[in-house]
């Protein structure tokens, strides 16, 4: 069975019948992830809330009774949390754009 989450709220379902709860505050605050390496992400407060929702199912992600199909689920059940959020949160990749030098 799934870990849960203090503060109960939503559930998302987690593997086969498993469910997570994500407190109700949380699901109402938005959320932004940003894809990335260094300070600037790990400090950013999307961020820790993401780690925080990873961690509450890293023992069971890590059970060596858990199928690998079922870590996907697990997976997909993080990402279906963070769209889950009102407004809905992103995950979001920093792209560099670049313009021609001399350009107006």
């Amino acid at each position: 069975m799934a870990p849960s989450l203090m503060g109960m709220g939503n559930s998302v379902p987690v593997g086969h019948g498993g469910q997570v709860e994500i407190p109700k505050a949380v699901l109402h605050i938005g959320l932004e992830v940003l894809l990335g390496r260094g300070g600037g992400t790990i400090s950013y407060p999307g961020n820790k809330q993401y780690r925080a929702l990873v961690d509450s199912m890293k023992t069971h992600y890590l059970s060596p009774t858990t199928r690998k199909l079922e870590k996907t689920r697990i997976a997909s059940s993080i990402v279906s949390v963070i769209r889950r959020f009102n407004p809905p949160g992103r995950i979001l990749r920093k792209i560099h754009l670049h313009r021609e030098f001399g350009t107006k």
